[in-house]
C-alpha cells in the first residue's frame, strides 16, 4: 500500500476475505463476522473494495456494499455471468450509491476465439452488465426487448442487428453536424 500510495495509485481488493457469514448471500470467507470486522479495520480507507457476489439474490441481501461504504471504503459491485445475479446485484449497487459495477470474467487470460466459444456465456454477460449498470430497469433479462446472447454474437461477428421499433420522432440536425452521418471505409462517421 505504501509503495502504490507514493505513486498516487489506489489499490483495488476483492472483498470476500473481509466479510463474515450473514454479511451478504455468498462470498463471505472470513471465519467469523467479528474477524471480518477486525480485518476491515486494518485496511487503509483509500483502498477500493471490489465486492464480488455471484448468486442471484434480493438486492436487500447484498448488505456488504453498505457495510464497506459505511466503513469509509469506495466500493464497486462485481458480478459474473448469471443473469439474475447481474440484474439484482447491479440494482443493489445503484440503491447503495456504490462506485459502479465490474463485470468479471474467469475465462483465462487469452481472449481467443476458442476461449470465447468455450466460455460464451461469460462474454455475453457483458451485454447484461451494460444494460443493468447503465439503465435503471425493472425488466428481468427475459423481459428485455432483445436477447443478450444474440446481441453479443451479432456484435462479435459484426452481423447486422434486427430493428426493434420504438416510439419517437426524427430530428433534422443536418445544419449542426460536422462529421459524416454515414460510416465510410475509414470508419470516421457515426
Amino acid at each position: 500500500h505504501e509503495y502504490f500510495s507514493k505513486k498516487k495509485i489506489r489499490i483495488m481488493m476483492w472483498g470476500d476475505m473481509f466479510l463474515g457469514s450473514g454479511e451478504s448471500p455468498d462470498a463471505c470467507l472470513a471465519p467469523t463476522a467479528e474477524e471480518a470486522r477486525r480485518r476491515r479495520s486494518l485496511l487503509p480507507k483509500d483502498i477500493v473494495i471490489t465486492d464480488w457476489h455471484y448468486v442471484p439474490a434480493d438486492p436487500k441481501e447484498f448488505k456488504s456494499l453498505k457495510i464497506f461504504m459505511d466503513e469509509g471504503f469506495t466500493t464497486t459491485a462485481c458480478t459474473w455471468y448469471t443473469p439474475g445475479n447481474i440484474e439484482t446485484f447491479s440494482n443493489a449497487a445503484k440503491n447503495a450509491n456504490a462506485w459502479g459495477l465490474v463485470q468479471t470474467t474467469w475465462a483465462g487470460f487469452n481472449s481467443s476465439e476458442a476461449v470465447l466459444n468455450s466460455c460464451f456465456e461469460q462474454f455475453a454477460a457483458f451485454i447484461l452488465a451494460a444494460e443493468y449498470s447503465w439503465n435503471r430497469s425493472n425488466s428481468t433479462p427475459d423481459e428485455l426487448p432483445y436477447r443478450y446472447q444474440e446481441e453479443f454474437r451479432r456484435r462479435w461477428e459484426m452481423l447486422p442487428s434486427d430493428s426493434f421499433p420504438q416510439p419517437g420522432f426524427l430530428a433534422d440536425i443536418s445544419s449542426f453536424y460536422n462529421v459524416p452521418l454515414v460510416d465510410n471505409s475509414l470508419r470516421t462517421g457515426w
